[in-house]
């Protein structure tokens, strides 16, 4: 049995030229809970075509806009950290510096940011 065949792999908008591959490494029909089952390279069915792919200039912009909101939060807390270390000494919150207090907020700002990011993206 010979384990390479040629496949044309196509997507709807990204057609590719055929190539030599495993065919134990093929794509296969998914079915997922509550979709029907697609086969790879024909075309989205109406319903789940209207997401906007993954590099799309929208998915791009909002994904750099919550970057830079990132980038703002942590710039304040190397700010704090090179010109007034002595306020990350601070027990502001039940004995807990400030210090911790802002990094646990900073890992916390990442988790919102990606949400944000998730519910922007699906439209809801």
């Amino acid at each position: 049995m010979d384990l390479f065949q040629e496949v044309a792999f196509t997507a709807p908008h990204f057609p590719l030229p055929a190539a030599r591959r495993c065919i134990l490494c093929q794509p296969r029909a998914v079915s997922v809970v509550g979709r029907t089952a697609h086969t790879p390279g024909a075309p989205m069915p109406e319903s789940e075509s209207h997401q906007e792919s993954p590099g799309s200039p929208r998915a791009s912009r909002l994904g750099l806009a919550l970057f830079w909101v990132y980038v703002l939060l942590y710039g304040g807390f190397m700010g704090l950290v090179l010109a007034r270390p002595d306020l990350l000494s601070l027990r502001p919150f039940g004995g807990v510096n400030l210090a911790i207090v802002y990094g646990m907020g900073l890992i916390a700002a990442a988790f919102m940011l990606a949400v944000i990011y998730m519910v922007l993206r699906s439209g809801r």
